[in-house]
């Protein structure tokens, strides 16, 4: 999220910090760039309960990714299907209900699960974490059929930062660590987003 917030406070290169973690709690996160403000809550799971129906709506464009966690955990493709397709229909009805006269469609955009290093150091190991860049890949494809078929928008992240992979190894060995990746994923959401 912090590569996203650095880049809205107009710097052109990647923010070099890990930020996992420093929004671990379920809550909501804001900040105010002039006309634009922008709320952010870690939802691990994509359950979509941390805002009611009236603000979903108030939206303008909605971000979102998900995967990560449940793939950690050993979900099944299915039970991921099924809660995302939950979530987007959330949406799309807290929209509807909400907004019965709006002039414009609501922007929503859905960034995949990121690819993984080989399970073996860290938190990864610790944590028994099931993710696979193979199980990431049909997750990411079920995905983009889901989301797709509701008009989402989506950044690949997977194949964005495939050729980086390893360099989450430097880190905790879970979360995508800081470097070149970044950037045009970034770049690909603001673009998508209408902000440029």
């Amino acid at each position: 999220m912090l590569h996203f917030i650095y880049r809205l406070w107009g710097h052109t290169d990647y923010y070099a910090d890990n930020d996992s973690g420093k929004f671990a709690t379920i809550e909501l996160y804001h900040w105010d760039f002039g006309n634009l403000a922008v709320d952010f809550v870690w939802d691990p799971l994509t359950l979509g309960q941390w805002l009611q129906p009236t603000q979903l709506a108030e939206y303008d464009v909605i971000i979102s990714s998900s995967g990560a966690w449940a793939g950690m955990a050993g979900e099944t493709v299915d039970w991921y299907r099924e809660n995302l397709e939950a979530f987007c229909e959330r949406i799309e009805t807290a929209y509807s209900d909400y907004q019965p006269d709006a002039t414009h469609n609501q922007t929503r955009i859905f960034l995949t699960a990121p690819p993984y290093p080989p399970l073996l150091t860290g938190n990864s190991v610790s944590r028994r974490d099931q993710r696979t860049n193979p199980k990431a890949s049909v997750w990411r494809d079920t995905a983009e059929a889901v989301v797709s078929n509701h008009g989402w928008r989506v950044v690949d992240q997977f194949d964005r930062a495939m050729p980086v992979m390893l360099e989450m190894l430097a880190s905790d060995g879970l979360h995508l660590s800081p470097g070149p990746s970044h950037t045009s994923i970034v770049d690909e959401v603001i673009a998508k987003a209408g902000l440029c």
